[in-house]
């Protein structure tokens, strides 16, 4: 009698040849389930059941006949398993890095240290001579013999061999395809044969790589190294809100983008059809387009779409930056969220229902979030030239892409319509922003969230106020000099705010309004005129002056002490000044109301505190005091 062994070979050498296909549970992946699902029927492709587990994905057999037609679309698939699997052992790195390691555990929850981390453990796998191409199809080999030898066996328990060897052997494929799909496919145990199978593979690939990166001590440097420069460096981004404040991005062509919305730029160009901002800033040159995605009358639409850009639209702007950080764990990663989601960040609550109940929010509510997102859907960068830094050195390049890219259940672009509108709303960002959330040119700021609470029109001072301060501190927070004046012609242009040539003192009334809610609300600790003679109001022509005047706006105590890793400290005065800082704060002093106490000028009272000049004897008595 042949033994089982033999008869499994006897039987595999008359199966076809198949692929098994294993799609992670993110939405990327969920897109492909579904064109697989309605691309091919049961007759070609098995969909085996979700098992929980290190090795949790949906699983396809696809025969190789049917992969040889469809070849591109099913090598992404695996290009993709592969990237996952990569991830995957990143984390069991870093996982074991943390078990070598304890001290470091801490500084790893940084959402900001972890990213990058796993991104330079990732590269580090790929270099390895280890998971080459030739070691990951042996992998593939030997994972689907075993699936095959196991499915066989499993027909040999229902048949007898003279039984199988009577078929022909396109019977005997239909029989084997058959069983996979209406057995087997049922059968927990199936999916954890599956499950010890390939952990025993990625269990191995572990062990060695951790073997071939410990000879060279790779692992424990580039692990070591990268996990203390970005503490030094100060990535500050431990959470993504710190004392109602949000982190969103901080790069130049973000504050563009910002800007050419609530500004409303977009104007007739030579060059496009479509609506365009002409950006002409600094080192910066270029083009931001208004261009609606998919529609047969885009130019019409676009125009007629432009009309309805509003401050939410960088509510939504903002509040979708930073959903993105807060979620995003890998490059390229697509973030589920919800219409309520986007609702809740501009602080808006449901209306209540007759009987006192939440009654969810109105049409009129989600309407405008919905519009929103077609017009940043519809926002186009085209940056010709962009300074950026590479070691330290400045150099220019250029800027392409969309900002944020919606995509539908099916993996299309998605339409927002609000009679259509889903449960859930998938975006991940385009390649325009994408070198700035990792590595040299990550750079986040904190902005309070009442930016996206104050009303559009009737708050309009202050929601754009509370942006631009937002953009200035974390431009300033290196040199840790908050309190530079700000020029206010600058200032009104930076908000998108014109004088009142007819009745410049409204234009000033409000603004100073504007500044006292936000010192109110706690957005700023302070403001000051510097060197404004009020008594020049009573001549013509004050409001020229006045423009070109500063107004001193200190930060709120969550500012300076977020950003107080980044600042780079002068350590001749170290212990002086940081006793400064600490009496004043102890007194519950601002930086203004102490500097009027002492009759100095605020900002050499800043200076001292930093440590670039000394301290003198006054603040030293009163130190004392």
């Amino acid at each position: 009698m042949q033994n089982t062994f033999t008869l499994v070979e006897e039987v595999a050498a008359k199966i076809e040849d198949f692929y098994i296909l294993c799609i992670y549970d993110h939405h990327y992946a969920k897109n492909q389930s579904v064109l697989l699902q309605r691309k091919f029927n049961q007759s070609k492709i098995i969909e085996l059941p979700e098992v929980n587990g290190k090795f949790s994905a949906k699983s396809f057999v696809i025969w190789s006949k049917t992969y040889e037609q469809n070849e591109a679309l099913f090598y992404s698939i695996r290009m993709q398993a592969r990237q996952e699997t990569v991830v995957k052992i990143s984390k069991a790195l870093v996982a074991y890095y943390i078990e070598q390691n304890p001290n470091v555990e801490k500084k790893l929850k940084n959402p900001t240290v972890l990213d990058d981390t796993l991104n330079e453990i990732q590269s580090l796998i790929r270099a390895t001579s280890f998971l080459s191409d030739e070691e990951w199809i042996q992998f593939y080999v030997a994972f689907k013999n075993e699936v095959r030898n196991w499915v066989i066996e499993s027909l040999l328990n229902k048949m007898s061999i003279e039984e199988i060897r009577q078929m022909e052997v396109a019977e005997l494929n239909y029989l084997f395809f058959d069983y996979m799909s209406s057995q087997l496919a049922l059968k927990a145990e199936f999916m954890k044969f599956m499950i010890e199978a390939t952990n025993r593979y990625l269990d191995r690939w572990l062990d060695e790589i951790i073997s071939e990166l410990s000879k060279s001590s790779k692992l424990q440097s580039i692990l070591g190294n990268l996990v203390e420069s970005r503490t030094k460096l100060g990535d500050f981004s431990l959470q993504f809100t710190v004392q109602d404040h949000l982190f969103v991005m901080n790069n130049l062509p973000y504050q563009i983008v910002r800007e050419a919305i609530y500004k409303k730029a977009f104007q007739s160009s030579p060059f496009s059809s479509f609506p365009t901002a002409n950006i002409l800033k600094g080192n910066t040159e270029g083009q931001i387009e208004f261009i609606p995605i998919n529609d047969e009358h885009q130019v019409d639409r676009a125009w007629q779409q432009v009309k309805r850009i509003t401050d939410i639209d960088v509510d939504v702007f903002d509040a979708l930056c930073n959903l993105f950080l807060s979620k995003k764990r890998v490059e390229a990663e697509v973030i589920s969220i919800s219409l309520v989601d986007l609702l809740h960040y501009r602080g808006l609550k449901p209306k209540r229902s007759g009987d006192g109940r939440r009654g969810g929010y109105d049409a009129k509510q989600k309407a405008q979030v919905i519009q929103s997102l077609a017009n940043i859907q519809s926002i186009k960068i085209n940056l010709t030239k962009l300074q950026s830094f590479e070691k330290g050195k400045p150099k220019n390049i250029k800027l392409e892409g969309r900002t944020f890219l919606f995509i539908d259940e099916d993996g299309q672009d998605m339409i927002f319509d609000l009679e259509t509108m889903p449960k859930n709303i998938y975006f991940t960002i385009d390649t325009a922003f994408a070198s700035y959330l990792s590595g040299a040119g990550r750079q986040v700021a904190l902005q309070h969230k009442k930016a996206l609470h104050y009303h559009p029109t009737q708050q309009l001072y202050e929601k754009r106020l509370c942006r631009y301060l937002s953009w200035r501190w974390r431009i300033q927070a290196r040199k840790g000099n908050y309190l530079i004046p700000n020029t206010i012609s600058t200032m009104l242009d930076s908000i998108g705010i014109a004088l009142n040539e007819r009745l410049p003192s409204r234009t000033r009334e409000r603004l100073e309004r504007a500044l006292d809610q936000l010192q109110e609300d706690g957005i700023i600790q302070s403001w000051q005129y510097e060197k404004w003679d009020e008594g020049i109001t009573e001549f013509k022509g004050w409001a020229r002056i006045w423009l070109e005047s500063g107004i001193i706006i200190e930060p709120p105590e969550a500012i300076s002490t977020q950003y107080a890793s980044i600042e780079r400290k002068s350590s001749k005065r170290e212990q002086t000044t940081q006793t400064l800082k600490e009496a004043r704060i102890e007194k519950k002093f601002s930086l203004l109301e102490l500097a009027e106490d002492l009759e100095i000028h605020v900002s050499e009272l800043s200076e001292m505190e930093r440590g670039k000049r000394p301290i003198t004897k006054k603040v030293s008595d009163w130190i004392q005091k």
